[in-house]
């Protein structure tokens, strides 16, 4: 019989949360008051000028790597589109926002997040990006890129294992336990490439990218630790460990 305590959701996703969420608020003071020097393009400019200065003089911009992002963060689009096709699916067959598994419907609220701050964060301007766009300077604290592309990757095999583990899941494919094993690899795969050719591209300043990757790091932690509040009763069996058809009950 479980325990009062082993339903309860671990704390361990709240704290990582706190922590990147601290630790970015440090690194936004610090790009805002600490060594801040105009190297900038147009004399904008830059805190933490020297680690910045020296990163982007080594590494210059690259449009390969540009390019390449891009196609990840498209990528990362399509994974979105593919979740909420999902729950689009549930909610026509049930009719009902409850038929809809609940991991899809914090998943959806995260998406909206990412739109927020994504946006929100195009109209704040803590940074000028070490290039011209069309010969405009572009805001560019946080990488809004890294931000969504490391977010989307990192919960995707959270999301995955959440429906295998849903007594009420019937897709073989998500029943399967190997399928957020599979997933969470290539997304670890993703998120490396993302972070290194943002970095590559000379797009943003490196504490742009790194910043994107603490905020991205805060949201799926959060969003991690709302889908283990809401997983299912841990007295009934995920569709990948019992041989009951859904629908059937055992006799």
């Amino acid at each position: 019989m479980s325990s009062r305590h082993d339903a309860l959701p671990s704390r361990a996703p709240l704290i990582v949360a706190g922590v990147c969420l601290a630790l970015f608020a440090a690194l936004t003071a610090s790009a805002l008051f600490i060594d801040v020097a105009p190297i900038g393009p147009q004399g904008s400019s830059v805190g933490l000028s020297s680690i910045n200065g020296a990163v982007f003089a080594t590494l210059g911009s690259n449009d390969l790597a540009d390019k390449t992002s891009d196609l990840l963060l498209v990528l990362s689009v399509l994974v979105c589109g593919a979740f909420a096709a999902l729950g689009l699916t549930q909610l026509a067959r049930t009719r009902s926002l409850s038929g809809v598994d609940p991991a899809l419907i914090r998943l959806a609220l995260a998406y909206l997040t990412l739109a927020v701050l994504y946006v929100g964060f195009e109209f704040v301007t803590l940074n000028y990006a070490p290039v011209l766009d069309e010969g405009q300077l572009k805001s560019s604290f946080p990488s809004s890129h890294t931000l969504a592309t490391v977010a989307v990757f990192a919960m995707s095999p959270i999301t995955l294992r959440a429906l295998g583990a849903n007594p009420q899941t019937t897709n073989p494919k998500l029943c399967n336990p190997a399928t957020p094993s599979i997933a969470g690899a290539m997304s670890a795969v993703f998120i490396l490439a993302a972070v290194v050719l943002r970095v590559l591209s000379g797009q943003h300043w490196l504490t742009d990218v790194i910043a994107g990757v603490l905020l991205a790091l805060c949201v799926t932690a959060l969003y991690a630790w709302s889908v283990e509040a809401c997983r299912p009763d841990p007295t009934l069996r995920a569709c990948h460990s019992t041989g009951v058809k859904r629908g059937k009950h055992a006799r």
